[in-house]
């Protein structure tokens, strides 16, 4: 699903991220990890076609991102990566269900209503569905995104710090809805984390350092 090659980025003339060869396959759950400045979310966007690196190559599906020109890669997010970011940004004048459903809308792919509830339901919000988004937690914000990025039902999930601002039964569903599009939609699950909660969940690893980027402790 995933192949990165020969993967560099710098800041500046300071090499931050750099990965040889890492794979993942359809349907895997990995977990990236690493102190603060080890090009977390720099690896992150470059999965999402937010970001080029300064030299090799990352692979989605067999599509080259740095291939992609910007219109191409918007279009190519929308319809193939559900997004889950630090801070979660939603519309502020639109309710959590809105909200939801506008992966579809920027997609401009149709999406079930009915599938939209049962995802605020799965992360224990469905009460909060016509509420909008400025009356919401940041804990329920950050599960309104969950729900939107899994909405479409994409081939890969990227998340970054997803459970970061979370109680212990909220970071559960929200690992309960990423792992259950893993075994049961395939889906391919990238998410960075600093949480013990998420590490004792997933086994797999990329470990990046301060400096440069490891290979992972596990090849996958």
């Amino acid at each position: 699903m995933i192949e990165v090659v020969g993967l560099r980025h710098d800041y500046g003339n300071a090499p931050v991220l750099q990965i040889d060869h890492w794979t993942l396959a359809r349907g895997a759950v990995c977990c990236v990890t690493g102190p603060s400045g080890s090009g977390k979310t720099t690896f992150l966007d470059m999965l999402c076609a937010l970001r080029r690196p300064t030299a090799g190559t990352v692979s989605v599906g067999g599509v080259s991102l740095a291939a992609l020109g910007e219109r191409q890669a918007d279009r190519w997010r929308g319809q193939t990566v559900g997004v889950v970011s630090q801070v979660p940004h939603l519309f502020e004048w639109l309710s959590a269900l809105e909200n939801v459903e506008m992966s579809s809308t920027m997609a401009r792919v149709p999406a079930s209503r009915a599938r939209a509830l049962a995802l605020l339901d799965q992360q224990g919000i469905v009460h909060l569905a016509d509420q909008r988004a400025d009356r919401l937690s940041v804990g329920q914000r950050q599960r309104v995104a969950v729900a939107r990025a899994l909405l479409l039902q994409p081939p890969l999930v990227v998340a970054d710090e997803p459970t970061a601002n979370l109680d212990d039964l909220a970071c559960d569903d929200v690992l309960e809805a990423l792992m259950k599009a893993s075994t049961e939609g395939g889906t391919t699950i990238v998410l960075s984390s600093h949480d013990d909660r998420v590490k004792q969940r997933i086994d797999r690893r990329l470990h990046l350092t301060a400096t440069v980027a490891s290979r992972g402790t596990r090849r996958t």
